[in-house]
């Protein structure tokens, strides 16, 4: 992990390794800690940029704009703003992934 990153970079790092997190223990119980564990560095940093509530919308938003159907599902059983806004394709995938999930689990 370099030392001295731009802002945009660690936003940007945060992100990268916290949606892999989201997508296996929930976008809600992502926390801090875990994302710093998993790419070295101290909780606080990411404290420095989001609050939790800041942190799991921006999680949403990433989930968005990478097409991550698990964690946009998670924001829609959640009735999370941002999956509600995103695009009725994704939704609708999100919703069939979610589903095909569930079927997968009761065979």
């Amino acid at each position: 992990m370099g030392a001295h990153l731009k802002p945009d970079e660690r936003c940007r790092q945060f992100l990268d390794a916290g949606l892999p997190l989201a997508e296996v223990h929930g976008y809600r119980n992502v926390t801090r800690e875990m994302v710093a564990a998993r790419i070295g560095c101290s909780p606080s940093l990411l404290s420095k940029y989001w609050s939790a509530s800041e942190w799991h919308s921006e999680l949403l938003n990433r989930a968005v704009n990478d097409g991550n159907l698990s964690v946009i599902a998670q924001g829609l059983v959640h009735r999370h703003p941002i999956a509600i806004a995103a695009p009725m394709s994704l939704k609708q995938a999100a919703a069939n992934a979610l589903l095909e999930e569930i079927g997968r689990a009761h065979v």
